[in-house]
């Protein structure tokens, strides 16, 4: 029976490679959240944008058109922040993808190994078998030449 001498080692292998796909699964979590939270920063700047507009259309009321744009200089102000946690975000989910598929390289390293152990086993194993076989070919012929 095969038994892959370092298979401790591709289990440790295989714990790291999950985890690492944890860690790019939250990061990317992470970043959806701030993309969203982005999408909705700009809905409402938008929407202020309308509702300026509309202001104007409206009725020319300087308190409320200064009112609009202090809080559309502070959507922008939050805009650019979030801009910065997704860049931010989006540099760790890079760092973890590339995490990720360096863990994914060292186990397939090992499980390759192990496909090349175990081949060898299954060789040497055949190996043996056709020599017993040879063996068993060889006593019976000479037992029965000699008789």
């Amino acid at each position: 029976m095969f038994h892959f001498s370092l298979e401790p080692v591709l289990d440790v292998k295989k714990r790291y490679e999950e985890s690492a796909q944890r860690e790019l699964a939250h990061a990317k979590d992470a970043l959806a959240a701030i993309e969203q939270n982005l999408d909705l920063l700009y809905l409402q700047l938008r929407n202020s944008a309308q509702a300026r507009l509309f202001e104007l259309e409206r009725a020319y009321d300087a308190a409320r058109l200064q009112l609009y744009a202090d809080y559309a200089r502070d959507l922008g102000e939050r805009i650019d922040a979030m801009e910065t946690k997704r860049v931010e975000a989006q540099a760790i989910v890079d760092e973890k993808r590339k995490f990720l598929l360096e863990k994914a390289r060292e186990k397939q390293v090992m499980e390759e190994l192990k496909k090349t152990e175990a081949e060898e086993y299954r060789l040497h194993e055949q190996a043996d078998e056709r020599k017993r076989y040879d063996d068993i070919a060889i006593f019976s012929y000479s037992q029965h030449g000699t008789a």
